[in-house]
C-alpha cells in the first residue's frame, strides 16, 4: 500500500465531520491493483472529506490524527488571491485575507485554553446527521476535489471484535482533473470517550459504486486515538499499524504507523463557510519510515474540521449542517 493510500485510509476514519471519523471522499484504483486510492475516504480532516482520485492522481493524505484529501492550496499569496491561505501573527490572531477566490485567513496562534471545547459528544449520539461540503486544492498542479458526504450514525455494533458505533456515509466526489470523479458509501467504526475527550477509531469498510466496483476494509490496531483533553502545548503520541483487503487479488501490506499531535491553542480561521474559533493541532507522522507534518483547525462550536494543511495541500470547509442546522 502506497505512502498516499495510507494517508487517505486514515483520512476516511479520522472524522465523521464531528471530529471522529471521516468517511470523506473517494476515489479510483490505482493501474498495478494495488493502490485503491481514495475509495476509502479522502479528507478530511476530522471534519475532513476531499478525496482521492483515480489511479492516484492527487492522492489522499493524512496523517495519522488529521487528514486532508487530495490536496489543497492553489496559489501562494494567500488573502485576497484565489485558494491561498494568510496567516495572521500574534496571540489574538489576524483578521485579514481569504475573501476573494475562496481563499482561507488564519489568525494568530497562542490562545488560552485546552481542547475540550473542540470535542463534540454528538459523535456518539445514535441518529446524529452531518453534512458536509470541502475542497481539497493540490499544492502542485492546483488541481481540486470538491466533495460532498453525508453521514449518519447508525447504532452500536462491534468491529474487528470492538464494541464500536457505525456511521454510515454517502459520498460523492467531483474532480476538476479528467477521471477524479467518484460515488461511494463508507461505514465508519469507532468509540467516543466522552469522560475522556477522545475518539478511537477502528476502521472502514468502503463500497465505491462510480467509476468502478469495488469494496475495500481497513483495520486498525489497536485503534486510532483522536484526543481533545490537551493544554496549549501539550502532546499526544501513538502506534498503531493498519491493514488493508480489497476486492483486488494483490495483497496490500500492513502498515505501521506512529505520530505525535501537539495542540498548539486556539485560533480564528476563515474558509468559504465563514469565520470560525478554533483548536489548532500539529501532526507529525511516520507511516514505514516515511515522515510527514499536517496542520488542522477544528471548529469549538461544531468540531469539525474547518481547514488543514499538509505538504503544500490545503483542504477546507465549503458548508455543513449537523442535524440540519447550518454550521457557521
Amino acid at each position: 500500500m502506497s505512502m498516499g493510500m495510507t494517508r487517505a485510509v486514515l483520512a476516511a476514519v479520522l472524522v465523521l465531520g464531528l471530529g471522529a471519523c471521516d468517511t470523506g471522499g473517494n476515489g479510483g484504483t490505482g493501474s498495478s491493483g494495488g493502490d485503491t486510492g481514495g475509495a476509502t475516504g479522502g479528507d478530511t480532516t476530522g471534519g475532513a472529506t476531499g478525496g482521492d482520485t483515480t489511479g492516484g492522481t492527487t492522492g489522499g493524505d493524512t496523517t495519522g490524527g488529521t487528514t486532508t484529501g487530495g490536496g489543497s492550496t492553489g496559489g501562494s499569496t494567500g488573502g485576497t488571491t484565489g485558494g491561498g491561505s494568510t496567516t495572521g501573527g500574534g496571540s489574538t490572531g489576524g483578521s485579514t485575507g481569504g475573501t476573494t477566490g475562496g481563499g482561507s485567513t488564519t489568525g494568530g496562534t497562542g490562545g488560552g485554553g485546552d481542547a475540550k471545547a473542540c470535542f463534540n459528544p454528538l459523535q456518539g449520539t445514535i441518529g446524529t446527521r452531518v453534512v458536509q461540503k470541502m475542497r481539497s486544492t493540490d499544492g502542485a498542479s492546483n488541481e481540486t476535489i470538491t466533495t460532498d458526504s453525508d453521514t449518519v450514525v447508525m447504532r452500536n455494533t462491534t468491529f474487528n471484535g470492538h464494541p464500536a458505533l457505525e456511521a454510515v456515509s454517502d459520498v460523492s466526489a467531483v474532480g476538476s482533473a479528467p477521471n477524479t470523479s467518484s460515488e461511494s458509501t463508507t461505514k465508519a467504526y469507532f468509540e467516543v470517550d466522552q469522560a475522556g475527550y477522545l475518539f478511537r477509531n477502528f476502521g472502514i469498510i468502503t463500497e465505491v459504486t462510480s467509476p468502478y466496483q469495488t469494496t475495500v476494509t481497513v483495520k486498525i490496531e489497536p485503534g486510532q486515538v483522536v484526543k481533545y483533553d490537551l493544554a496549549v502545548g501539550a502532546s499526544h503520541s501513538q502506534t498503531y499499524t493498519v491493514s488493508t483487503q480489497t476486492s483486488s487479488p494483490y495483497p496490500i501490506p500492513s502498515q505501521n504507523v506512529s505520530s505525535t499531535r501537539t495542540y498548539l491553542g486556539r485560533e480564528s480561521v476563515t474558509v468559504p463557510a465563514g469565520t470560525f474559533d478554533t483548536c489548532k493541532f500539529e501532526e507529525q507522522t511516520t507511516i514505514s519510515g516515511q515522515k510527514q507534518t499536517s496542520v488542522t483547525w477544528v471548529d469549538a462550536d461544531s468540531g469539525l474540521f474547518v481547514k488543514t494543511l499538509a505538504d503544500g495541500d490545503e483542504t477546507v470547509l465549503l458548508e455543513a449542517s449537523i442535524n440540519g442546522t447550518p454550521v457557521r
